[in-house]
């Protein structure tokens, strides 16, 4: 006979369907007498699959724990064996809809569950493990389908294939079995039921399907999880070093090391990206330090001994952009572009056009007025403090007006030091020739 909901089956009354498997169906019921609500599980298979049931609860019927399913009542009638266990925790909205809070329905609404979530729900499902393998039990079929919350407990369900250790044979569901067990190099062990309990965490820690293990996802944070990425891994691990429950505590109790973060990070992106960035910064300062000498080197030459040390080329502000391999050089007015107090008046009045071209001026003075003056805007450097001048500012992402770190300093400080040497061989030129016309009047 085939039950369905609004029928009876002995003195309770079919509710709504909880979750229907392989070997039968589960309603939540309620008895007809008392009016008490349970979870009634009807199995009406083979002889040889009601018996493997009924050896099950049989074996399970001396365990009492908090943690683990209850048995309340056991019958048969006609083909059919049916059993009454504790009702889950009802998660709908509406009274008269029964949802069953288990881990596959939470994991169905939230994709994934808080570390310190996951974190209390496996210590409780540990508690019900280290009771149910010290009466010599295993229970071979964890997984989120079987775990409830009954009164806001996490609770193992579905005792079915419990079995004894001595005569456990291969079942389960696969995902949740370990590789030794399915190639059959050994029964099944209180290993398999920690292996199981492993996958359960993760699946419940990154909200994947348990054959996605063990891909972590990245828009997940890793704060406060270590220890339980740690125990599921170690469970999941051949040959693993989880050989009981209390193992498995003592990794999940230990303490964090990975501090916890703000917001959802890609390590392996962050870690890429500080190195190129450490590489784009050595290279830039390589160019910047290489200029700064040739520059210096090219004034020490053409200047007179009195003035090798005056700084009298033209200082450039650099700055690395975060994004981009390009020189920003921020300000072009006349107060800082000659490293000189005493030019600094002089270049002034250059910018103002005050200054007259004054053959007796010095080199540097002269230099600071050519630069300035209507002949330099048009000269090649001049677009070049332009160019300059309309670049992005530090960490913009406009690659149009960007222009490369070498390529800005090599043609900004070459070309105005050449004009600086031009000024400074005319008036030596000017010099000398005053000397030869002096001579010639001697």
């Amino acid at each position: 006979m085939k039950y369905d909901t609004g029928l009876t089956i002995g003195s309770y009354k079919l509710i709504s369907v909880c979750g229907a498997g392989a070997y039968g169906s589960v309603f939540c019921a309620q008895n007809i007498m008392t009016q008490h609500r349970v979870a009634l599980k009807i199995l009406s298979m083979s002889d040889k699959i009601m018996q493997r049931e009924l050896q099950g609860i049989v074996n399970y019927r001396e365990c009492r724990h908090p943690n683990l399913l209850q048995i309340h009542h056991i019958e048969k009638i006609d083909d059919c064996l049916y059993y009454t266990m504790d009702l889950a925790d009802n998660i709908s909205v509406d009274e008269n809809n029964y949802i069953p809070d288990t881990l596959a329905h939470r994991l169905s609404n939230k994709k994934s569950l808080p570390a310190a979530e996951v974190n209390k729900m496996a210590t409780e499902l540990l508690d019900g493990l280290e009771y149910l393998h010290a009466h010599g039990l295993v229970h071979r079929d964890i997984k989120p389908d079987n775990i409830l919350w009954i009164d806001g407990r996490a609770t193992l369900a579905d005792i079915g294939l419990t079995a004894n250790l001595e005569n456990a044979s291969l079942v389960g569901t696969p995902g949740f079995m370990s590789e030794a067990l399915l190639t059959g190099k050994r029964t099944a062990s209180i290993e398999d039921d920690l292996y199981a309990l492993g996958k359960v965490i993760y699946c419940a820690l990154t909200g994947c399907r348990v054959k996605e293990y063990p891909h972590y996802p990245g828009t997940l944070t890793i704060s406060d999880a270590d220890s339980l990425i740690k125990a599921y891994t170690e469970a999941c691990r051949s040959p693993s070093p989880v050989k009981s429950s209390q193992d498995m505590r003592a990794i999940l109790s230990s303490k964090s090391n990975i501090k916890p973060v703000k917001k959802s990070i890609n390590m392996q992106a962050v870690i890429t990206a500080s190195i190129i960035l450490i590489a784009v910064a050595i290279v830039c300062f390589f160019y910047y330090s290489r200029g700064k000498q040739n520059t210096g080197n090219r004034q020490g030459e053409s200047l007179p001994s009195s003035e090798k040390t005056s700084g009298a080329r033209l200082p450039v502000e650099t700055e690395t952009a975060n994004s981009q391999n390009t020189i920003i050089i921020p300000s072009l007015q006349a107060h800082s572009a000659i490293n000189n107090s005493d030019a600094t008046s002089t270049l002034t009045n250059v910018s103002n056009n005050k200054l007259a071209d004054n053959t007796s001026s010095s080199p540097k003075t002269r230099a600071v007025q050519t630069i300035y003056n209507d002949s330099f805007e048009k000269s090649p450097a001049y677009n070049l403090f332009k160019k300059a001048e309309a670049l992005p500012v530090s960490g913009s992402s406009d690659k149009a007006n960007s222009v490369s770190a070498d390529k800005i300093f090599d043609e900004f400080l070459g070309k105005g030091n050449d004009i600086f040497n031009r000024v400074e061989c005319r008036d030596m030129k000017e010099q000398q020739s005053s000397l030869k016309d002096k001579g010639k009047g001697n």
